[in-house]
């Protein structure tokens, strides 16, 4: 399953969601984005994506997209269009 969980910042929240998911790497192939993050913090965790996914196929590729607090404005028009025709 691939799961992409995306946070505005690191919270509990998020912490504990991104470690019970992280744990079972043979199911669930976990992505995460934080969007207040440095943009190095992609290169400290391998799960760190720098960006949301702004492509179609590219967000349609995960399974399950998780959102905790995200700051709705940090979110493309394209992707919120892409929401709005998905559910």
């Amino acid at each position: 399953i691939r799961v992409l969980l995306v946070q505005a910042y690191p919270n509990y929240e998020f912490r504990f969601l991104k470690n019970v998911l992280a744990r079972d790497k043979e199911s669930i192939q976990l992505k995460t984005v934080l969007q207040d993050a440095d943009l190095d913090y992609a290169s400290t965790d391998a799960t760190a994506q720098r960006v949301f996914p702004v492509r179609r196929d590219e967000l349609f590729s995960y399974d399950v997209v998780v959102f905790g607090d995200v700051n709705p404005s940090f979110l493309s028009v394209s992707v919120a269009l892409i929401f709005c025709l998905w559910f």
